[in-house]
């Protein structure tokens, strides 16, 4: 599922959940890490961090929630976070003094690239 569906479908959840705004932020960034230590090469892994953070406005106070992302199970785990954001939002609105309120502007869409010279991940580590 694309990433944008994934945030549109997050939003869904959290407004069928109760809450009376939502938004989404859904990041997937490839890592590699290489630990050098002592003139000694330690160790070297590389990997994908995919993850969401939900924020709920729920009775005028917010909640948040955030949970990583597995391919293929990805939404299981946007419901499970798009429920637990409204029901944080829920637990704060009880000791809620002032209600929170908001503007709502056209939505924006955001990505950014890093172009790099040379792809770690070909690199030999011996």
């Amino acid at each position: 599922m694309a990433i944008l569906d994934l945030a549109e479908k997050a939003v869904d959840y959290a407004l069928n959940f109760g809450a009376e705004y939502a938004d989404v932020r859904i990041e997937k960034i490839r890592v590699t890490s290489i630990k050098y230590s002592q003139e000694r090469f330690d160790v070297a892994s590389s990997g994908l961090i995919f993850g969401i953070g939900v924020r709920a406005l729920v009775n005028g106070a917010w909640g948040f929630s955030a949970s990583s992302l597995i391919e293929g199970e990805e939404e299981k785990y946007i419901r499970n976070a798009s429920k637990l954001a409204v029901n944080a939002g829920k637990a704060a609105s009880s000791q809620l003094k002032e209600k929170t309120a908001i503007t709502i502007f056209k939505p924006t869409k955001g990505e950014e690239k890093i172009n790099v010279k040379k792809d770690l991940s070909l690199t030999p580590i011996e």
